[in-house]
């Protein structure tokens, strides 16, 4: 009986992890856009300025939790 219950309860915890784990992804995505940008204002050499990477962190995050909320899953601690 109790592995059972073991068994359900790591179920879901793999259920939340895997539903979280695109949110976490493009918020990785948008920090290392930020910091490419911020890296590119202070050199005098035209460089990367990372908007590719926020704006794919940003389609990741909205994506990830619009799949949890529509799963019925919340995302708020």
């Amino acid at each position: 009986m109790e592995m059972i219950v073991v068994a359900d309860a790591a179920e879901q915890a793999g259920a939340l992890v895997g539903r979280l784990l695109l949110p976490v992804l493009g918020i990785v995505l948008v920090v290392l856009g930020n910091r490419r940008r911020a890296a590119a204002r202070r050199s005098p050499v035209p460089q990367s300025t990372g908007k590719g990477l926020r704006v794919t962190g940003w389609v990741l995050v909205v994506v990830g939790v619009l799949g949890a909320l529509a799963a019925g899953v919340s995302t708020a601690p």
